[in-house]
């Protein structure tokens, strides 16, 4: 299926994948795969149903649980992605991916203060604010936007100046 998807042979990859999901129906990494293709193609709803039939076999799967954000994400229910995120991260904590993903909802509901805390455990502070400023100018906050991107700035050159650390980034 990884191979009809790259060679853009979608219909094929989404015959082989619900096909698998039919033969072994808790095999997670099809479901992941299919609510991709469907995303992909614009067909958020779907994917919604694929992945959520997904979590009806496993009911805890991080993996499932983060993409089902990521397309409530897409649909701008963030505050139902944000809970997803929050389960992911619940059951994987360590997850970096899941815990940025919680920052995105939070940003992207004018939670800002909430969002920035989540990016600082897992990027740089020039990064995390960075990030910020982007979901802020996507909400048209250019005025929180600016601010942000400048203290990005400030953060990455006071980064490169020797003596310089930044403070709670833990290298894996």
């Amino acid at each position: 299926a990884k191979i009809l998807a790259a060679q853009g042979k979608d219909d094929q990859c989404e015959f082989v994948l619900v096909r698998i999901i039919h033969q072994y129906p808790k095999f997670v990494p099809a479901y992941c795969e299919l609510g991709e293709l469907m995303v992909r193609q614009r067909r958020v709803g779907e994917a919604i149903v694929m992945l959520e039939t997904g979590l009806g076999h496993w009911p805890n799967e991080p993996v499932l649980l983060n993409n089902l954000g990521m397309c409530r994400v897409l649909k701008s229910e963030f505050a139902v992605a944000l809970d997803l995120f929050r389960s992911a991260c619940e059951t994987e904590p360590q997850n970096a991916r899941y815990r940025a993903n919680m920052a995105l909802a939070l940003g992207m509901m004018g939670r800002y203060d909430e969002s920035l805390a989540l990016y600082m455990q897992v990027v740089p502070p020039s990064e995390a604010h960075h990030n910020l400023a982007f979901l802020c100018r996507a909400r048209k906050d250019l005025t929180r936007a600016a601010v942000e991107f400048k203290q990005a700035e400030a953060l990455a050159t006071n980064f490169d100046m020797p003596g310089v650390t930044s403070l709670g980034w833990t290298a894996k």
